[in-house]
């Protein structure tokens, strides 16, 4: 029977690979300081970004309006001043959906089929 060599076990070699990982973590640990901002950035932050994002909001929402009193105006003076251009305008809107509603819907069929099949 052969005499075994210790080297050649797993637990002769972990431990000291375990210890020199654990040394050169904390020697890493030790000359690498590692800065956490304080509170009161991140609460700076917050707020900053808050601001940031309430501005925004507040000039979509400026858009939304003029975009929608732009075109409440305009459908006013179609339907008073010119009721013959509103009616056009109507029935070609609804034209226009009817036409991607079947466009859709033969869209939704060729893939239905396609999936079936």
């Amino acid at each position: 029977m052969k005499n075994k060599d210790p080297r050649d076990s797993k637990e002769y070699w972990k431990k000291p690979i375990v210890e020199k990982i654990q040394n050169t973590t904390f020697q890493a640990d030790q000359k690498q300081s590692v800065d956490v901002p304080e509170r009161e950035w991140f609460e700076d932050l917050v707020r900053r970004e808050q601001k940031k994002h309430r501005q925004q909001l507040w000039k979509d929402l400026m858009l939304l309006w003029a975009i929608a009193l732009i075109i409440f105006t305009g459908l006013t003076v179609s339907v008073f001043l010119l009721p013959v251009f509103f009616i056009l305008v109507q029935v070609a809107v609804l034209f226009v959906f009817c036409f991607l509603y079947c466009q859709e819907k033969k869209r939704v069929t060729e893939h239905e089929q396609y999936t079936t099949t």
